[in-house]
């Protein structure tokens, strides 16, 4: 299964409590694989999910449904992107999960190639 990751900006979350009920929300939701990261300081949600099976406005709708102001951040593509995210993909680190500074600091073998 291909994870593709969306990125929700979720207004009006306060505390982890509410991170959980959204998160508990939103693997609900058909093709959702889970969820990578959420939080209500920086009022978003990383989500990855089989694009075949999840519908975008379902995303919102499950947030929606818990009272939160949601909304699909589309992705930006560069060339950069998949050749660093297959990289940091490999020592077990989600770029978009992740302080991407952290990730760049972890040396592997894979790395010398």
């Amino acid at each position: 299964v291909k994870c593709e990751v969306r990125t929700i900006s979720i207004k009006g979350m306060t505390c982890v409590g509410c991170e959980n009920m959204v998160t508990a929300e939103l693997q609900k939701v058909p093709g959702v694989i889970r969820v990578a990261k959420i939080s209500y300081k920086e009022e978003l949600a990383l989500v990855c999910v089989d694009a075949s099976k999840c519908q975008t406005g379902s995303l919102t709708k499950a947030v929606a449904s818990k009272g939160y102001k949601a909304e699909i951040i589309p992705a930006v593509a560069t060339e950069a992107a998949p050749a660093v995210e297959k990289k940091v993909t490999k020592k077990g680190c989600n770029p978009a999960a992740c302080d991407p500074s952290a990730c760049g600091s972890k040396k592997t073998s894979a790395d010398s190639k």
